[in-house]
């Protein structure tokens, strides 16, 4: 882990590899842990880069901030690159709380992109009762701590496979979150709460996308990622069997492989090759 200083605070950064830049940003509420799995794979092939968001994991957030909208991040995040001396396109994943972050860097920053990967996302704002959830939230968290949110969200997180199966994943995710600091999660909940809605951005946007659902995913589910993939001009899409919310630690050698195989297939998802052909990928299958 590096500490990489940017204008206002210092972020915490895992890298791994060389090559292409891929930057990965994590959801809520989560840190770089949630993409290790998949990095030392993925490395083989191109340069992973894998912060903790501002006020997660070991990255600061100063005691004024107290709404970290999803804008301040996709500034973070260009502010990185910028002092890693990433001048060319990159590849941007981005799992649910990300993806609206790399959104909103799409949004600013689409220059910067070669391809845009969203993982178990959504486009559309919160409603007015998905509102009040995270502000209920981000005003009790510093005094019921992160155990209770963890227990409330690792069953919609993890699919009953998993969490039958799986305990050390189920640990895993449950002192992730743990471990978060409540300010952090207090300001991420609240600049959720204030986000816009970017679908039309997508029909207009220049950079490649590639859809990643998992089809048993409560929070997000596959077919509301479908929809979106079909608007989108040339947009790839793939769904993940007895995969829920969190891919990357789930199946994390079927979600790195198909990052892998749209590293070096770009181009060709750019010539309609693999467009618009929703691909359902089996637990044991793997690209490379």
């Amino acid at each position: 882990m590096e500490k990489i200083r940017i204008k206002d605070t210092e972020l915490n950064v895992f890298m791994k590899g060389e090559g292409l830049p891929v930057l990965f940003v994590h959801g809520f509420p989560f840190d770089h842990r949630l993409f290790l799995p998949i990095c030392d794979r993925l490395s083989e092939v191109c340069q992973c880069i894998v912060p903790d968001l501002r006020g997660f994991g070991g990255s600061e957030l100063s005691d004024e901030i107290s709404v970290c909208t999803m804008e301040r991040y996709a500034e973070d995040l260009a502010e990185l690159l910028d002092a890693l001396g990433i001048k060319r396109e990159i590849f941007l994943c981005g799992l649910s709380m990300g993806g609206y972050i790399a959104m909103e860097f799409a949004r600013k920053y689409e220059d910067r992109l070669a391809r845009l990967i969203l993982c178990s996302t959504r486009t559309d704002p919160d409603t007015e009762e998905e509102k009040a959830k995270r502000l209920h939230l981000a005003e009790t968290v510093g005094t019921t701590g992160m155990g209770p949110i963890a227990d409330s969200m690792i069953p919609n997180l993890l699919c009953a496979k998993t969490r039958e199966f799986s305990p050390s994943t189920v640990d895993y995710v449950r002192e992730m979150i743990v471990s978060q600091n409540p300010k952090g999660v207090a300001a991420a909940a609240r600049g959720m709460a204030q986000r816009k809605d970017t679908t039309e951005l997508l029909k207009t946007m220049k950079p490649s996308l590639l859809f990643i659902s998992g089809q048993e995913d409560r929070i997000t589910s596959p077919e509301r990622m479908c929809k979106l993939a079909k608007i989108v001009p040339d947009a790839g899409f793939f769904t993940v069997e007895d995969c829920a919310h969190l891919g990357p630690l789930e199946f994390p050698l079927i979600f790195g492989d198909v990052i892998r195989f749209s590293v070096f297939v770009h181009d060709l998802l750019r010539q309609d090759m693999y467009t618009g052909f929703p691909i359902v990928f089996s637990r044991n299958f793997g690209l490379f």
